[in-house]
């Protein structure tokens, strides 16, 4: 029988076990890159969210630091999303772990959604396509699936083959300022329907 799973934020001395856990569960879901100490630590410090309000560490008592739950603030004044990403250690998953680091999150989406003030908050997460056992604990907690979004992966040591630019179009280093209103008018206007 599992042991009872305790959930809090993060403090400063959590850093080397979070960072444990969130190897062996990319290690366990075949992520091709795993964050390093630096990594962490530059993540931690980015001033976009809060980790003392945002980081939540589920232990077991014996078994220290088994799941690591982080959300991140988006979007603005009207709207927001709260987007939740959860690590579980590999030993640990399917003993309640997911869950109590996800009603943590909701937790947090609630007060979030309070401090707004009557602005919708939408709370997302990013699952990828294999893991049946997050798409069922998201499912029975009543989120749901709204789309999709291909990562495709290359061996850099294969050439790459010459590229083809169509007819009308032309390939220039980015190198003048001067520039910067028209990349970033094309930036929009390529994501001007892109949902959220």
């Amino acid at each position: 029988m599992a042991r009872a799973v305790s959930v809090r934020t993060y403090r400063d001395a959590d850093l080397d076990a979070i960072l444990a856990t969130m190897r062996a569960a990319g290690q366990a879901d075949g992520e091709p890159v795993t964050m390093g100490a630096e990594d962490l630590v530059t993540w931690l410090a980015d001033p976009r969210w809060t980790p003392h309000d945002d980081l939540f560490v589920a232990e077991v008592v014996g078994h220290g630091v088994v799941g690591v739950g982080e959300g991140s603030r988006r979007g603005g004044a009207g709207h927001q999303m709260y987007r939740s990403a959860c690590y579980v250690h590999p030993d640990f998953r399917r003993r309640g772990v997911g869950r109590a680091l996800l009603a943590a999150q909701w937790q947090r989406v609630q007060a979030i959604a309070l401090e707004a003030g009557g602005a919708t908050v939408i709370h997302g997460a990013r699952v990828a396509m294999d893991r049946s056992d997050a798409h069922a604990l998201f499912e029975s907690c009543g989120m749901r699936r709204v789309r999709y979004i291909f990562e495709m992966v290359r061996d850099l040591a294969q050439p790459i083959p010459p590229t083809v630019v169509p007819e009308g179009l032309t390939l220039t280093t980015w190198a003048e300022r001067r520039n910067d209103r028209a990349v970033w008018a094309g930036f929009n206007e390529a994501f001007e329907d892109h949902w959220g």
